[in-house]
């Protein structure tokens, strides 16, 4: 009951996190759209754009895109998650492919679908123990765990400055990932100090928690040329 209640009340944290990003885009599109102009800009054929996030864990992402034709975009959306407690240092990359509604103002509402791949090296244990009331982890080591799988979703893209050059993108979807079978059976600690470990299967973790997520939102700061 108390690790359903800890699993709960994670989800609920996370969904509420991520309503509040998605408020607040919102809203910013709402005010952006009766702010710019709304005049024929440059047709740009490269876009780069970053973010450095921290809801749970430090992500850094970058973004490359290729425009071709006239409404649509492919590219590669790399993430970096940092090394912290209860989390999944890694990499993942998203494969992307995009078809715009327009392009010919300052807004380009678009919708997007994805490959994913990623690797992880979290810290997990098979089980826990107890020696001289303190509470220890049985064969603790660093596992690799692969993630693959896609997703869909809608976003904008707004353009700022005379010339459009400059991006604010946002991406809301869901994602659906396989999770390599040596995650089935470890358990990834809640804390590094033995006395306050949790017994989170990495699995469910990486699934619900991390970077395999069916909840996906992108949102990054970037330029075009």
């Amino acid at each position: 009951m108390i690790l359903f209640n800890k699993v709960s009340n994670k989800i609920a944290l996370s969904f509420h996190s991520k309503l509040v990003l998605i408020t607040l885009t919102i809203s910013f599109l709402f005010f952006a759209n009766k702010a710019l102009a709304q005049d024929t800009l440059p047709d740009y054929k490269h876009a780069i754009a970053l973010s450095v996030t921290k809801l749970y864990v430090i992500t850094f992402r970058a973004n490359y895109l290729y425009s071709f034709k006239e409404k649509y975009s492919a590219g590669l959306l790399a993430t970096v998650y940092t090394n912290e407690v209860n989390r999944f240092p890694g990499y993942r990359l998203d494969l992307i492919g995009r078809e715009y509604f327009s392009r010919k103002k300052h807004i380009h509402p678009y919708v997007q679908a994805k490959l994913v791949y990623g690797s992880f090296r979290p810290t997990t244990f098979s089980s826990r123990g107890t020696g001289n009331q303190i509470e220890t982890l049985n064969d603790v080591r660093r596992d690799a765990i692969q993630i693959w799988g896609g997703g869909f979703g809608i976003g904008s893209k707004i353009l700022f400055g005379t010339s459009g050059r400059f991006i604010f993108d946002m991406f809301y979807g869901v994602k659906a990932c396989h999770v390599s079978k040596n995650a089935e059976d470890r358990y990834i600690a809640n804390r590094f100090s033995a006395n306050t470990v949790g017994d989170y299967n990495v699995k469910r973790s990486i699934v619900i928690f991390g970077p395999a997520s069916f909840i996906d939102v992108n949102l990054l700061l970037g330029f075009q040329f």
